[in-house]
C-alpha cells in the first residue's frame, strides 16, 4: 500500500534523502533529495523492494534487519552507522549513514529512513590519517634537528651571551612541535567525541519531525528540543576551540596563573583520548592553590602529556581503567601528580624515562617526557616518577611558589 504524504510537505524540504517503506521493506515514498542522491525518480522506486538500492552483498541479510526492526520499532541509527553502502541508478556505490524512525498509520507500520552520503567525510578522515602519519615523520625529523641544536646551544652558552634567549625560543618551538604531535595522535578520538553531540542533534531533530508528522506538536516541546540542539552544537564547538587553543604557537611567556582552572582545562582536553580508550578521569584539587608565575600553555602541555601517557598505560592494564590527577600545595611548592593503573615499569627503566628519544610505545617519538622535564626545569621545578604500591605508576612535577620581584631580579 503506498504511503500518502499529504500534509507532510515538510519532508520535501529536509536536506537528507528520505525513504518510507512498509513493514516488509517495500518502498512507499521517496522525497526530492532521494532523487538527487540516488538518480531515481520517486515514481521509479515506489513499490520496489528496498534491496534494489543496495549492493548485492548486503541484500541477503536485509530481511533479517527488517524483521528485527518490525519487532521493536524505535528511533535509532541502523547498526553503528558504519560500513553501509548504497547503490545509485547508474550502478555506482557510495557510503551512507542511515537513521530509522517508525511511523504508525492506523494499524499499519511504516518506517522512515533518513539516508546521508558520507563519502566526503570518509575522504576527510583518510586525508586526516595520511596527514597524521606525515606529521609524525616530520615531527620526528624536526625534533631530532631541534634537540641537536639545543645541545649545541648549551655548549656555547658560556661563550655567547644571547644563547640563553635562543634556548628559550627553541624550547618554545619544541613545545609547539610536541603539541602538534599530540594533536595528531589525539585526532583519531576527536571524530568519536564529536559524533556524540552530532548524533544527539540528529535525534532531537528527528523527534521534532515525528511530532510535526503526528500533528500533536506543541510549541513548548519544540522549543525545548531546539534548545537541546543548540546546547549540543555549543558542546561540539567547545571541543574544537580547546584543540585549536592547544595547538596555537606561542613564545615562553610567564604570567600569574591560578593552577586550578589550568589543570581543569588540561583534563578536559584529555577527555577525547580517555573516551577513546575507555578510561575514566578523576580530578582532585586539594585545598586552596596559590597562583604561580609560569607559562600556562607549556605547563598545561606537560600535564596533558602525563595524562595521555597514563591513559594509554591504564587502557592496557587490568581491572578498573582509571587515571587520577591530584593537585595540592606541598610547603613552598605545588605538586601535580598523575596516577595510572597500568602494568608499571622496571626500576632500571624508570631511570631512562626522561632521556631523549627513549620510549616504551611501538610508534612513540620518545620526546614527550624529555621535553616535559626541560619545561618544568625551566620553571625552576622538577619532574619525577615512581611505581605505585599496587600497580601502575605515578608521575608528578613540582613547581615553586615564587616571589615575582625575586624572579624578575
Amino acid at each position: 500500500m503506498p504511503f500518502h504524504a499529504a500534509g507532510f510537505e515538510i519532508l520535501e524540504s529536509i536536506p537528507d534523502a528520505l525513504l518510507i517503506t512498509d513493514s516488509g521493506g517495500t518502498i512507499a515514498y521517496a522525497n526530492a533529495q532521494f532523487a538527487a542522491l540516488f538518480g531515481y525518480s520517486s515514481a521509479e522506486v515506489v513499490g520496489s523492494p528496498l534491496q534494489r538500492l543496495m549492493p548485492e552483498r548486503f541484500r541477503s541479510l536485509h530481511q533479517t534487519h527488517v524483521d528485527s526492526y518490525s519487532r521493536d520499532p524505535h528511533v535509532r541509527p541502523m547498526g553503528d552507522c558504519t560500513g553501509f553502502y548504497a547503490l545509485r541508478k547508474n550502478g555506482t556505490e557510495f557510503p551512507v549513514e542511515i537513521y530509522l524512525s517508525p511511523i504508525n498509520a492506523g494499524e499499519r507500520l511504516f518506517v522512515m529512513a533518513a539516508v546521508r552520503d558520507v563519502t566526503h567525510r570518509q575522504q576527510l578522515e583518510e586525508q586526516l590519517r595520511m596527514s597524521r602519519d606525515e606529521l609524525d615523520q616530520r615531527v620526528k625529523a624536526r625534533t631530532a634537528e631541534l634537540e641537536e641544536t639545543a645541545r649545541q646551544l648549551q655548549i656555547e652558552m658560556g661563550e655567547h651571551a644571547r644563547s640563553e634567549e635562543r634556548l628559550r625560543q627553541l624550547l618554545a618551538e619544541l613545545s609547539h612541535v610536541a603539541r602538534l604531535s599530540m594533536i595528531g595522535e589525539m585526532s583519531s578520538g576527536l571524530g568519536h567525541e564529536l559524533n556524540q553531540p552530532l548524533a544527539a542533534i540528529n535525534n532531537y531533530a528527528q523527534g521534532c519531525i515525528r511530532r510535526l508528522q503526528a500533528g500533536n506538536a506543541d510549541n513548548g516541546a519544540l522549543v525545548e528540543a531546539l534548545q537541546r540542539i543548540s546546547r549540543e552544537a555549543a558542546r561540539a564547538s567547545d571541543i574544537l576551540i580547546r584543540f585549536r587553543r592547544f595547538a596555537k604557537k606561542e613564545q615562553l611567556d610567564r604570567e600569574w596563573v591560578n593552577m586550578g582552572p589550568l589543570i581543569v582545562d588540561a583534563v578536559q582536553l584529555s577527555e577525547v583520548d580517555a573516551t577513546k580508550h575507555g578510561v575514566e578521569l578523576d580530578l582532585r584539587l586539594n585545598g586552596t592553590l596559590p597562583q604561580l608565575y609560569i607559562d600556562p600553555l607549556q605547563i598545561q602541555q606537560v600535564t596533558v602529556n602525563l595524562i595521555r601517557n597514563a591513559i594509554e598505560a591504564s587502557a592496557d592494564g587490568q581491572g578498573r581503567k582509571e587515571v587520577a590527577v591530584h593537585v595540592a600545595r606541598d610547603h613552598d611548592q605545588v605538586k601535580v601528580a598523575v596516577i595510572d593503573g597500568g602494568h608499571g615499569l622496571l626500576a632500571e627503566t624508570v631511570e631512562q624515562l626522561f632521556g631523549p628519544f627513549f620510549t616504551t610505545k611501538p610508534h612513540g617519538l620518545g620526546m614527550g617526557l624529555s621535553l616535559s622535564k626541560r619545561i618544568v626545569q625551566a620553571h625552576g621545578g622538577s619532574l619525577s616518577a615512581q611505581p605505585n604500591e599496587g600497580r601502575g605508576m605515578t608521575f608528578f612535577f613540582m613547581l615553586p611558589v615564587v616571589d615575582v620581584s625575586a624572579d624578575e631580579a
